[in-house]
């Protein structure tokens, strides 16, 4: 190993000695669905979500809110801090995420605020230091037994690397892009029936890009995102139903590319149906499977169509163990020459396991393959990663985490691979 993981290690130990090791993940702006998964009926608890009244943040009354303040303070190391495809640098870092969450507790409606921050300070490579942030609210009016109306923002800055959700393959180094997010639904229903409809509109302003110490201009990925989508559900039992699900999407860039050729201004269309179920002391989930269609502004770019699924489901094992699988399968706008789109293919696995009472293991794999339409460039990433939660008591609590990730670019000019090793070590106060 590098000189420097063994000065992480040193460091991590002085820090949180002698507490014992957890994991380090903290809270950063996502942009939500507009209809989020709907399948949870009380009927299991996740390993995560279990209550322990010994252990968990009693909160903070102020009226009819309870307040949920939050820091985590901790240290981290990474083998390849720029992210390079080419010879790698390690270094460590600092971590400071504070936090805070407010959740009304009314017999009727509901509201919530929360809003966060993470720090990252690197020894060495200063370039690659981190300011995220986030906001966000919502606001639930019951507007009878069986009629819901909910309004949603979010705003905040988000740092993407090569091995994200939706990371393009050119993309070395790391990218930040500022967001906002409003959002209003309805949702009624009627016996066994339940209908939703929501829109959003996302927009996105992304940063320059740090590789290698330069700076690269992303202002042509910058866009408005506007989506309207309907649902209609079905219950087949108290713990089983169908669904179907339809949306439109309209993506506006805000300018050309960089090279001059017009951007990917689109429209998109969605047709998926499935099942959700909530089944006692076995599973929970949602799965949906269908047909996705993007129609392209300018016949530079060719349009496209296919498969499409949307799937997450819990199966619980035991009480003491939660095995977590996703798989989506969507289709997202490329940044490579005149290819238009990519086919983003992803498969998630996640097991969390409460080994004692107090304390809480993990473990979990991705692999995503995202395949160029038309072409033969694909873009693979791989990823595994384990980590532990120690609680010690209401207010105070350790976590570690480590990851290692891979990613390999392959087609005709267009190889190349870069690899990641990191470990956090934090420590969590909360009230």
């Amino acid at each position: 190993m590098r000189p420097k993981f063994f000065q992480w290690l040193l460091l991590s130990s002085a820090v949180l000695a002698p507490a014992a090791p957890a994991m380090a993940q903290t809270e950063s702006g996502i942009i939500a669905q507009a209809i989020p998964f709907d399948y949870d009926r009380d009927r299991n608890v996740s390993v995560t979500e279990r209550p322990r009244p010994d252990y968990d943040a009693l909160g903070i009354r102020a009226g009819g809110f309870l307040v949920y303040p939050r820091a985590e303070v901790g240290t981290g190391f990474t083998d390849n801090v720029y992210l390079s495809e080419g010879s790698s640098e390690s270094d460590g870092y600092l971590l400071l995420a504070p936090s805070v969450r407010a959740q009304s507790d009314w017999s009727r409606h509901a509201l919530s605020l929360a809003g966060g921050a993470q720090f990252r300070r690197f020894f060495d490579a200063t370039l690659r230091n981190e300011d995220a942030y986030y906001l966000r609210g919502l606001g639930r009016a019951d507007l009878g037994d069986a009629l819901s109306v909910t309004a949603e923002a979010q705003a905040g800055k988000i740092y993407e690397t090569p091995f994200s959700n939706d990371g393009e393959a050119l993309i070395t180094g790391v990218s930040s892009y500022v967001y906002n997010m409003q959002g209003l639904r309805g949702q009624y229903s009627l016996g066994r029936v339940r209908t939703t409809l929501a829109y959003a509109r996302n927009e996105f302003d992304f940063r320059g890009l740090t590789n290698g110490g330069t700076r690269l201009d992303q202002s042509d990925r910058d866009r408005i995102i506007n989506s309207v989508v309907g649902q209609v559900q079905y219950a087949l039992s108290p713990s089983f139903a169908t669904f179907v699900q339809a949306s439109y999407s309209d993506t506006e860039y805000d300018r050309n590319l960089l090279n001059g050729q017009p951007n990917r201004d689109s429209q998109g269309y969605r047709l998926i149906a499935g099942v959700n179920m909530d089944l006692s002391a076995l599973m929970r989930g949602s799965v949906g499977v269908g047909y996705t269609h993007r129609d392209y502004d300018n016949a530079l770019y060719p349009n496209e169509g296919g498969l499409s699924v949307e799937a997450q489901v819990e199966y619980f094992l035991s009480e003491l163990t939660t095995v977590s699988v996703r798989a989506q399968r969507t289709i997202e706008d490329s940044n490579l020459s005149t290819i238009g789109s990519f086919y983003n293919n992803r498969l998630q696995l996640r097991v969390d396991h409460e080994l004692l009472r107090n304390l809480i293991l993990n473990a979990s794999a991705d692999y995503a393959h995202q395949d160029y339409i038309r072409s033969d460039r694909s873009n693979d990433v791989y990823r595994i990663g384990g980590g532990a939660q120690f609680l010690m008591s209401p207010i105070m609590s350790t976590r570690l985490r480590l990851d290692y990730a891979k990613r390999d670019r392959d087609g005709t000019g267009f190889q190349g691979s870069l690899n990641e090793f990191r470990a956090d070590v934090s420590l969590v106060f909360q009230r």
